[in-house]
């Protein structure tokens, strides 16, 4: 993976409220989760997202009630793969 290009950080800049607070979360292992991002397509977008460890801390983190009963599946998911 590659650092963030000045495009990429300027679209940060503009995300949704929603996404600086994950952000904020993650902070100060931003630029760690950033290098472990996982990139999935879909259709033909190719779309960047938090790997599921880090999606767990940011959401245990969070610690609102959605976010908390999210981590439930989420570690179903890490279990049925086989991650620790």
């Amino acid at each position: 993976m590659t650092e963030p290009s000045d495009a990429e950080e300027k679209r940060a800049a503009r995300a949704p409220s929603e996404l600086r607070d994950l952000v904020d979360f993650l902070q100060p292992d931003f630029a760690t989760a950033h290098v472990q991002r996982v990139e999935v397509m879909v259709g033909d977008i190719l779309v960047r997202v938090l790997s599921l460890e880090d999606l767990i801390v940011a959401k245990r983190a969070a610690g609102r009630p959605q976010d908390l009963a999210d981590i439930v599946h989420l570690e179903q998911i890490r279990a049925k793969r086989g991650e620790p």
